[in-house]
């Protein structure tokens, strides 16, 4: 995967972390995107420090690389919508791993 990209201008770097930091009594995530930095992390770890698999990772990033999508397009709501950001990261999966896109 690269280490940055860009959606219509707007360049965000990628980073693949052990885990994504998260504020104390936060639980564990998989990805965060901060949309104001311009960042995406995606943790190579589970809550254990047990390694992800590579269908965990990408599933993990194309779900964040939806929320970046999402805010960029001002589809506010649509970016708070877990299930949809989830639903989309696993169809673009798919697709990438069909040889369509």
């Amino acid at each position: 995967m690269k280490s940055s990209f860009s959606i219509f201008g707007t360049r965000y770097r990628v980073k693949y972390v052990d885990k994504v930091d998260v504020e104390e009594g936060q639980p564990y995530r998989f990805g965060e995107t901060d949309t104001i930095k311009k960042v995406i992390e995606v943790s190579t770890k589970d809550y254990e420090g047990r390694d992800l698999t590579a269908e965990e990772i990408e599933v993990s990033f194309f779900h964040e690389l939806m929320h970046a999508v999402f805010f960029e397009g001002q589809y506010l709501n649509q970016n708070e919508d877990e299930p949809l950001v989830e639903w989309c990261a696993k169809c673009v999966r798919s697709l990438r791993k069909q040889g369509i896109i």
